[in-house]
């Protein structure tokens, strides 16, 4: 058997939310735009990002790290769904054969299609700013 101790964090972290106060998630993070749109000058600021996440938390009620942890989960399964919406729109396909995700949290996270996961790195060989 875990020790007491972990198994409190575990519960801590696993937080079971229903779809209706996703979205209602999903719509406090897309209105503070430096948690997830690396164009956002508060993106690189980790203050004005955990100010966020302590507003979004007072508002649910809910812990940050399991807030960020839902978050992570969410975007994860919204890039799942997303690219398998993009490989069904080849060239020459009918509009019925292009998959529309039906996962209830698509259209909320639509926000988030032109995001990358990937920062802008550096080539040291030719000194330029390369995006991936």
């Amino acid at each position: 058997m875990e020790p007491l101790a972990t198994q409190q964090k575990i519960e801590a972290v696993n937080v079971d939310m229903d779809q209706d106060t996703i979205l209602f998630m999903i719509s406090l993070i897309e209105e503070r735009s430096c948690i997830w749109n690396r164009k956002n000058s508060g993106f690189q600021n980790k203050t004005k990002q955990h100010d966020a996440w302590r507003e979004i938390s007072v508002i649910l009620d809910t812990p940050v790290d399991c807030l960020v942890r839902k978050w992570k989960s969410l975007c994860g399964s919204f890039r799942f769904y997303h690219a398998k919406e993009q490989k069904s729109k080849v060239t020459g396909s009918s509009s019925s054969s292009i998959y529309k995700p039906k996962w209830f949290a698509y259209r909320a996270m639509h926000f988030m299609h032109h995001v990358k996961e990937t920062a802008s790195t550096m080539d040291t060989l030719f000194r330029t700013i390369q995006t991936a």
